[in-house]
This record gives C-alpha cells, structure tokens and sequence, in this order.
C-alpha cells in the first residue's frame, strides 16, 4: 500500500475524485467525445489546510537535493513556482514548508504595470521546480515552462499530485523535464476498489475509457 494512502482517501472524502459522468475541456474542442466516468477536482486542497501540508511534504522532499546543489552554486539559487491557477496554493503551501522563495509565471501576461513574465523575486540562472495539481496532457506545464525559461529560470523537474497516465508526463520526459507524481491514477482506482469506495464495474469503466482494458484486472 503507499506510503501516502491515508492521503489517498482523504481525497476521495474530500470530493476531489469523483465518478459519474463528466464533460471535461476536451468537449470543448470535441463535443461528442464519450463522457469521462471520473473526474478529478485538486482544486479542493486549498480548503482542506491539513491534506495541503500532506502534500507540500511530499513535495519538499523532492526539493532537497535541489536545495543542496543550488547553494553549492554560488549565486544560483532555487525557486519553487505553480502553475496557474491550481499549482498556485500548492507551491505557496510548499515554499512555507521549505523556506524556498516562490514565483509564478504569467501565462495571461498583464499589459499594465511592469508586464513582468514572472511574479516574485528571482535571477537570471536561479533552478525551479514547477508543481501544479494533476497532469492530462503536457500543454500547460510546456507553457508554463516557456514563460519561466524566457524569463532566464532553468526548470529543474516538474512535481504533480496526480498523474492520469494519459501522456503528458512521457511528453515532458522526451523534452528533457524530469516529472514525479505523489500518485497515478491507476494506484488511486486500485486503493479506491481493495477499500469497496468504488465497485468492479467503475473500476473496469475508468480502465476502459483510458484505453487500459487489458491492465483492468
């Protein structure tokens, strides 16, 4: 069992895993796309303090060695950022738990004021672990990525929750980005099904719309 089950189900008490019959954003592009039979909403984590100090532990463990080789740099130093807007609390909740500064890249670049790329203090060289809450696909993390790269930050690895296992995470890895999720889908179906949350039938429906039939049982 994880390390991190108790977490696990305070998820799915919590309400951030659901299942049902869900319209995500890819309908937006293809409205007659199947419906998702599970959806998952992190966004819940900033209301729920204590699972969010779970999180941002696991993260700032991966943030140690980091710490370690940025100060022998000299003046390179080490940055944790989110990725809008659901990284945001994360990387605010794992920057208190750490002491490490945090920054946020504007994917909506602001015209007014300085029409600074990245909100926060930081320099040209500093590393920076990105965290956001789950990852799909690759897009927002790559666009986040840009805007902090432009900005000269090098990104040192990408920090998820959740991982659906649906590419993004393969995508980022081919570019070079190192990515780590606390959890992957198919380990939060597997403990949702040994704990009877969920039945056989929506364990093998998620499996199917997934495309993992042969992995169902």
């Amino acid at each position: 069992m994880s390390e991190y089950a108790d977490v696990a189900r305070k998820l799915f008490d919590m309400g951030c895993v659901k299942f049902g019959e869900f319209r995500l954003k890819l309908h937006e592009r293809q409205p007659d796309a199947p419906l998702s039979p599970v959806y998952v909403d992190l966004r819940l984590l900033q209301s729920h303090p204590g699972v969010l100090r779970d999180v941002a532990g696991w993260m700032a463990l991966s943030l140690g060695d980091y710490r370690l080789s940025a100060g022998a740099e000299g003046s390179v130093s080490l940055r944790v950022a989110g990725v809008p807007v659901a990284g945001v609390p994360i990387a605010t909740a794992v920057s208190l738990a750490t002491g490490v500064p945090a920054v946020t890249p504007r994917t909506d670049r602001k015209a007014h004021g300085t029409g600074a790329p990245v909100d926060g203090e930081y320099a040209e060289g500093d590393r920076v672990v990105l965290v956001d809450d789950l990852i799909t696909g690759a897009d927002s993390k790559l666009e986040a990525i840009g805007v902090l790269e432009r900005a000269g930050l090098a990104v040192a690895e990408v920090l998820v929750v959740l991982d659906r296992e649906q590419g993004g995470s393969e995508e980022l890895r081919g570019r070079g980005y190192r990515v780590v999720s606390m959890f992957k889908m198919r380990e939060l179906l597997s403990l949702y099904r040994g704990w009877s949350l969920i039945t056989d039938e929506q364990f093998a429906e998620v499996y199917s719309y997934m495309g993992w039939g042969k992995d169902a049982g």
